[in-house]
């Protein structure tokens, strides 16, 4: 979906790798509500240049992987995080 503001002006996407992945149709809905699942565990107190890499990290994996996958690689990389 595209969001606007106030004005009327188009919103960036807040995981642009994601979004770029399912608007090409390497992934489906359920991999993003897998990767999705994954990033709303990042706490809040991680870098947002970490949080991005994680994001593109995962939107990558989430090209290859079935849903389940997503989620236990996702477990391994909060672990790390």
């Amino acid at each position: 979906a595209t969001f606007t503001d106030l004005t009327g002006q188009p919103l960036q996407p807040e995981n642009p790798t994601l979004a770029a992945a399912f608007a090409d149709g390497c992934v489906g809905p359920d991999h993003v509500h897998a990767v999705m699942d994954v990033l709303d565990q990042i706490p809040a107190a991680i870098a947002h240049d970490v949080t991005a890499a994680a994001e593109r990290t995962m939107a990558e994996y989430a090209t290859w992987m079935t849903p389940p996958e997503i989620e236990r690689a996702g477990a391994r990389l909060l672990a790390h995080l």
